[in-house]
């Protein structure tokens, strides 16, 4: 036994591990256990005889068993309380470093719904990290700028500063790769050499850089086809995140008219989902995802999935929100199956926090209106005003950028030309909405017009 694992770490720890160890045996019997008998005898030769000749695992058995000696059973015992003197010393290098204590309080705050207390705990992390800067201070300010980025995603802004996480990352790396370069100068050894990283998710990522970069569609389907290839081997957070990437890509070429990608984000929700990955670390669905997918399955006609989907994933919103998200995407459910007194029901009935949902549910009123107006006149009046209830929403909301400030003006334009449709031709007005590069609802105009022009 003195040549083992568990006695060379034995030999090693301080009295703090000692308590900390014999605070956390838990067992219905410490004194009486296997384990708790094997630590209070292995004790009873520290610290300064731990390597005697007398410790050995057959004299330990004998005072844990009465059974003849079993080496398995030996083996197992001494396993089971080298992890105990682990945990011991992964207790002490935890209660050491401060900053990873308060960084897993503040994560534990942003994934449980605690914002409040998050932006508390965050300001002063962020505070006494300057007091002292030394290799590992701008991986630390980058861990917690990556926290924040979450952190603003929770509320109405859906961008994050990914400037200053860059900056932070580029501080660290470039700073120690310069310290480990002046060390190997000063160790007298060569030249040390950049070799290109050669891992899988650097090559993930090198690919999907690449597809930004030169926007080639077909680029597309090798980065999801090397994604999906790979996901049995790529960790499932990361697994998300180049998905979530590939999705951002998706919409953005939906919000530049391109129709096949509206398919292709379906797909890449779908494969969230297959592969268990479409909740948060909470355990809970974001509302944009649950809006995002309801939205793009609707466009492809694919009702059922998503009336199944918005039903399943319901308990899995935020509570505060939960009624409320599910109603409002319930009504566009109910919008493409033309039950439309039933969506005016369900929209009187919800208010909403997120900016982005205000928006998309006053559009789906007017939508909605307009459909009723197509074969009741006496409609107009009610659309009317709802269109300059929602021109005063967009001009003096403050929550809204700029990108989907020009998509919801244009909206509003094209909402206001269907309405007063004698003032231009069917073609004019398709060739109109072809040429703008921005506008929310761009397909459901396209196929609605016709039926505008008829009247």
């Amino acid at each position: 036994m003195q040549q083992s694992k568990l006695v060379d770490l034995f030999s090693n720890l301080n009295k703090a591990h000692i308590q900390f160890i014999n605070k956390n045996l838990v067992f219905d019997n410490k004194e009486s256990h296997p384990i708790g008998k094997l630590f209070n005898y292995i004790l009873s030769y520290y610290p300064n005889n731990l390597h005697n000749t007398a410790l050995t695992k057959e004299l330990a058995f004998t005072v844990i068993s009465a059974e003849n000696y079993d080496e398995k059973k030996m083996l197992k015992w001494m396993s089971e309380l080298l992890k105990y003197l682990e945990k011991a010393i992964i207790n002490e290098h935890c209660e050491s470093d401060k900053f990873f204590q308060r960084f897993a309080i503040a994560n534990f705050y942003l994934h449980n719904n605690l914002t409040k207390h998050f932006d508390t705990e965050w300001k002063s992390i962020s505070e006494s990290i300057l007091v002292n800067e030394d290799s590992q201070t701008y991986f630390k300010k980058f861990l917690l700028e990556e926290l924040h980025i979450e952190r603003r995603l929770l509320d109405n802004s859906r961008f994050g500063n990914y400037q200053v996480l860059y900056d932070n990352l580029n501080n660290f790396y470039n700073t120690n790769l310069q310290r480990i370069n002046n060390l190997s100068v000063t160790d007298l050894k060569s030249e040390i050499v950049y070799n290109e990283p050669n891992n899988l998710l650097y090559k993930i990522h090198l690919q999907i850089s690449e597809l930004f970069k030169t926007n080639d569609e077909a680029l597309f389907y090798v980065c999801f086809d090397l994604v999906s290839a790979n996901k049995s081997v790529i960790a499932a957070a990361e697994l998300k995140i180049c998905t979530v990437i590939l999705i951002n890509y998706c919409i953005h070429k939906i919000n530049n008219k391109s129709k096949p990608f509206v398919a292709n984000l379906f797909n890449l929700y779908k494969f969230l989902i297959e592969n268990n990955l479409i909740l948060e670390e909470n355990g809970e669905i974001s509302v944009a995802t649950y809006k995002n997918l309801c939205t793009v399955g609707l466009r492809l006609g694919a009702l059922d999935y998503v009336e199944n989907f918005i039903v399943e994933y319901k308990k899995k919103l935020l509570k505060s929100v939960q009624n409320d998200v599910f109603q409002y995407n319930y009504a566009h459910v109910l919008f493409y199956k033309n039950n439309y007194d039933e969506v005016l029901r369900l929209l009187s009935s919800v208010r909403f926090r997120d900016v982005f949902y205000k928006l998309s549910s006053r559009r789906l009123l007017i939508k909605t209106y307009l459909m009723l107006y197509l074969n009741d006149a006496s409609y107009f009046d009610i659309l009317d005003s709802s269109l300059n209830a929602f021109k005063k929403f967009i001009y003096t909301n403050k929550e809204i950028n700029e990108h989907y400030l020009l998509n919801n003006k244009n909206f509003l334009k094209f909402s206001i030309k269907l309405l007063n449709n004698d003032k231009l031709t069917l073609d004019e007005f398709l060739n109109e909405l072809k040429d703008l590069k921005q506008i929310a609802e761009y397909d459901w105009f396209v196929e609605n017009a016709v039926a505008f022009f008829k009247m």
